[in-house]
């Protein structure tokens, strides 16, 4: 097994904080030049609600939200970096005098609940149907999946939660339209509690279970392939090793290592919130927040889920990296 040199995990935790740092600023400054003012909408419905001026209106709301679309954009983003350098990403303008830390630490629960059961779940099925289909590539095993994954491939990923929502939950209402547990059960470490959470989030779980799982089945199918073809494999035919070992052993085991990258990239965007899945099931996660505040135009929010999901992003992308490292005995680190 490769050994990771101390040296080589500090340059790469030094990278990515690097990295950190520069999705900070890009995300602080592209949202600023995004169209649409938070302020002037708000001051536009608050004139019409209280017979005011617009310009005594936009004096009120950008007290309300202490946002003030004047101030030079420079002097904000010192502001905003001073804030973040004492544990701060502000309050959220739609949701007024609630902290962005507090509505994420609420939400982000409930999304790495859904995406890491469903992501983990789609993982373990795609590859093991990829492993399977480039064993038997030549048995109708693989003409059948294939088609399934043209399919699902045909649907826009957005329309899924639409599906199932109507399907499952309107028509037949097998499952809740909405809400992560009930409000009959008690919040705790109980089965009942778990049972319903669960049941709660049944459909998104799905939904983005079958938006990933024939990527992950395509992938390995071509992976698994490709190791099929390298001459460890030749020589363990050769050696006489049982088919069961060599696709244990020697087929699964190398064909999965170039996926393990692209599984942490995967699992740090769904952290940034599954929008379309949250958002129909009012399923109240990280994604269902951001939807929110897109459409109201809630800088800080937007910047707190952002700045999450692409810390979330690199993070996972490290761990990858670490473990790829550890996994592979040709990947040779740097002194």
């Amino acid at each position: 097994m490769g050994r990771l040199k101390l040296s080589t995990l500090l340059k790469r935790i030094g990278v990515s904080v690097l990295n950190i740092i520069v999705v900070v600023t890009i995300t602080f400054f592209l949202l600023r030049m995004t169209p649409g003012d938070v302020v002037e909408n708000m001051a536009v419905k608050l004139a019409k609600e209280q017979n005011l001026t617009m310009e005594v209106a936009r004096q009120r709301v950008a007290y309300i939200i202490n946002y003030d679309p004047n101030e030079p954009v420079l002097k904000q983003f010192g502001t905003y970096v001073n804030n973040i350098l004492h544990g701060s990403l502000g309050n959220s303008m739609q949701y007024q005098k609630t902290s962005v830390l507090s509505i994420i630490a609420d939400s982000f629960p409930w999304t790495l609940l859904v995406v890491t059961i469903a992501l983990v779940l789609s993982f373990a099925v795609g590859t093991n149907l990829g492993a399977l289909m480039a064993w038997k590539r030549k048995t109708v095993l693989d003409p059948i999946i294939t088609g399934l994954y043209v399919v699902v491939s045909a649907i826009p990923y957005y329309m899924w939660p639409l599906i199932m929502l109507v399907a499952f939950c309107i028509k037949n209402k097998w499952f809740p339209t909405q809400g992560k547990y009930s409000i009959m059960v008690d919040p705790g470490f109980n089965w009942p509690f778990i049972k319903d959470v669960l049941y709660h989030a049944a459909m998104p779980i799905t939904c983005v279970f079958i938006s990933t799982v024939f990527t992950w089945t395509m992938n390995m199918r071509a992976s698994a392939i490709s190791v099929l073809g390298e001459d460890y494999i030749t020589a363990a035919y050769a050696r006489s090793v049982p088919d069961r070992r060599i696709r244990k052993y020697y087929l699964k085991k190398n064909a999965m290592l170039p996926l393990i990258t692209s599984f942490a990239s995967t699992f740090g965007t769904y952290m940034g919130g599954a929008i379309f899945v949250e958002t129909f099931f009012k399923y109240y996660g990280i994604g269902y927040y951001m939807n929110g505040a897109l459409a109201f135009r809630d800088f800080t929010l937007m910047q707190g889920i952002l700045i999450v999901s692409a810390t979330a992003t690199i993070i996972a992308l490290l761990i990858a990296d670490l473990v790829y490292s550890v996994l592979d005995p040709r990947v040779r680190t740097e002194g």
